[in-house]
């Protein structure tokens, strides 16, 4: 995709328009803000795109995009005009995303964590609400929120701003080298204390769900409530590798990435293929729901393919995180925690969340005869949320 950005500039006269062309952002629009065209901005940085001789002053530049996006070219061209102090300038919190992003797009956002990652993320429902950051299944990315959880926009009826993050390696996210499920809190800190949110709820849903128990495990100080929808359980918990779920973890290395690789491959060459065989693999409820939901199904098949999106690298080391120890007990959790899972869930089996609802000390479970693993939110998203703003 192609993401067009205007790079205004003063010479002698009014300023001039030069125009970039960035590729592989998603279709992201990268747009001068208004603060930026009225003040010049402060690096002194000289920025060429149109040769060498079309911009004189390092101090009358206004730039409206981060110049990371800039193509390798031009970049090298700025890069080498800056001062040496200035060449490993770091970005603030929200300057190369959300600052300059269009205004009206709350699903393709990003922020700058302080080891200098960028975070993912997109926002939904009503924007003044009380604050829910969602954490996606496994794969998954943001786009589960609109996809497979809340198709009727429930979050916006009982004033719920839902915050869903993209995990590292998936979607908008970086890869993260190294990392632990218990290093999943400190990153929604940050993101929290960027839009200047204080306390909030969490909601885990299927392989969010032990991230959604560091976070009341770490940071339960922050957390107004803690839920657990159809949630992944420890390795050691019955019936964790029997359900689908287990799938790529369940797999030895070369082959989960073989089996990770022919699924990025079959959602960008055969989607329609792709979601034909999804819904073959549905078992009970969920199976119902899908033939007689295909908006649900076409919104499984585009969160995958933007989990996948940057690579299977995100992917294919969480689903070996799943497989070792988390970091803490469940058993040391104090924080309260709503779970609710389905007795017919064939994703993860009904003995996975019972044995995380028995470990939990504050723990109110609610299992449901009737639901499986994605009917369970679909049908019951309102009395989930309800849980969380009460």
């Amino acid at each position: 995709m192609v993401a067009e950005s205007k790079v205004e500039a003063k010479t002698t006269g009014s300023p001039q328009l030069h125009r970039f062309h960035c590729t592989g952002l998603a279709g992201l629009p990268i747009v001068p803000t208004r603060s930026s065209v009225q003040e010049p901005w402060t690096g002194g940085v000289h920025v060429d795109l149109c040769g060498p001789k079309r911009v004189h002053s390092l101090h009358e530049v206004h730039v409206g995009a981060d110049l990371r996006l800039l193509p390798g070219p031009a970049r090298r061209r700025i890069v080498r005009q800056q001062p040496r102090r200035m060449r490993r300038r770091r970005t603030t919190k929200l300057e190369g995303w959300r600052e300059t992003n269009v205004a009206t797009d709350r699903t393709n956002r990003r922020i700058r964590l302080d080891d200098g990652r960028m975070l993912g993320y997109a926002e939904y429902g009503a924007s003044g609400g009380q604050p829910i950051f969602y954490f996606h299944g496994h794969p998954g990315s943001r786009l589960d929120w609109p996809g497979i959880v809340d198709l009727d926009n429930a979050a916006a009826e009982l004033n719920a701003r839902i915050i869903a993050v993209d995990r590292p390696g998936h979607g908008l996210s970086d890869f993260q080298r190294g990392r632990k499920i218990l290093d999943w809190p400190d990153d929604v800190i940050e993101l929290a204390d960027a839009l200047q949110v204080d306390r909030f709820a969490v909601l885990g849903l299927s392989g969010g769900g032990p991230y959604a128990s560091a976070c009341a495990f770490k940071i339960s100080e922050r957390l107004t409530a803690t839920a657990i929808v159809s949630g992944m359980g420890p390795a050691e918990a019955p019936g964790s590798k029997d359900g689908t779920s287990w799938t790529y973890p369940g797999k030895g290395s070369v082959t989960r990435r073989l089996l990770l690789m022919l699924t990025s491959m079959g959602l960008r060459k055969r989607p329609d293929q792709f979601s034909s065989n999804m819904k073959e693999s549905f078992k009970g409820p969920d199976r119902k729901l899908a033939l007689e939901n295909p908006e649900l199904l076409n919104g499984v098949v585009e969160t995958f393919g933007e989990a996948l999106r940057p690579g299977i690298a995100g992917a294919n080391y969480e689903a070996e995180l799943y497989t070792h120890p988390w970091g803490f007990q469940l058993e040391d959790i104090t924080a309260e925690v709503h779970l609710w899972h389905g007795v017919q869930d064939y994703n993860v089996l009904v003995s996975v969340g019972r044995h995380v609802a028995e470990a939990i000390p504050n723990c109110h479970a609610t299992f449901m005869e009737n639901e499986g693993h994605l009917t369970l939110i679909h049908q019951h998203v309102r009395d989930v949320l309800g849980a969380l703003i009460a």
